[in-house]
């Protein structure tokens, strides 16, 4: 009986210690990703006042649009960087944007961000324009 006793209490030990080193892995797992959902958030919100920037015509922001996609690069998915590499390529040497076709590279932009943080893109098609006016500077 004293041998059956130790067996139980050292499986019990061991049982407890494996327990807890799997609990922290799996937390350690989540604070990272929560880590890194907050920074790919925060770079998103910056590309979007960018974005939004370079729609309006405002002076400067292509460059800052071109800044914030080189950031965006550490936490992006893929789909997203295709779709902000799209819209890039849409604007790099033009003086006059076409407004729908870029308005329509944008929309693509914040859906894919949208899919990557998780969240519903349900009834948002053409609910993009009243999200970003596009002001017609000649």
């Amino acid at each position: 009986m004293g041998d059956a006793l130790l067996v139980a209490v050292i499986g019990g030990i061991f049982g407890s210690i494996v327990t807890w080193i799997v609990k922290y892995f799996f937390d350690k797992k989540k604070e990272l990703d929560s880590n890194q959902y907050l920074k790919k958030r925060e770079s998103y919100e910056k590309l979007v006042l960018t974005l939004r920037g370079v729609l309006c015509g405002t002076e400067g922001f292509k460059e800052k649009f071109f800044e914030e996609l080189n950031y965006a690069w550490l936490y992006a998915s893929e789909d997203v960087l295709k779709k902000c590499y799209s819209f890039q390529d849409e604007m790099l040497g033009k003086k006059k944007l076409d407004g729908e076709k870029m308005l329509k590279l944008a929309e693509d932009v914040l859906k894919a961000m949208r899919d990557d943080l998780g969240l519903k893109n349900r009834n948002l098609d053409n609910l993009f324009n009243n999200v970003i006016v596009v002001y017609d500077k000649e």
